[in-house]
């Protein structure tokens, strides 16, 4: 990881970029005074992110786990 001054990334963001981009560095953190204020990463491959409601219905919770108030969190896993 890649360490940088948030002056010097203002500066040469484009560049930033393209070195994450294409590999060269894996990330880059922008730093203000010595404090991490952000990082520069790649984004996530396309089919990478969460999806929800995939595996609804292929696993069985035991409802004697769970009292009354917790009945809602069991019907989302049913």
């Amino acid at each position: 990881m890649k360490t940088i001054g948030m002056f010097e990334a203002k500066t040469h963001f484009a560049q930033l970029v393209d070195e994450v981009v294409t590999g060269k560095t894996s990330r880059i953190l922008v730093t203000r005074r010595g404090t991490a204020v952000a990082e520069i990463i790649p984004p996530r491959s396309p089919g990478t992110g969460l999806k929800f409601g995939l595996e609804a219905g292929k696993w069985k919770l035991n409802d004697a786990a769970f009292d009354a108030a917790d009945r809602e969190v069991v019907a989302l896993f049913s």
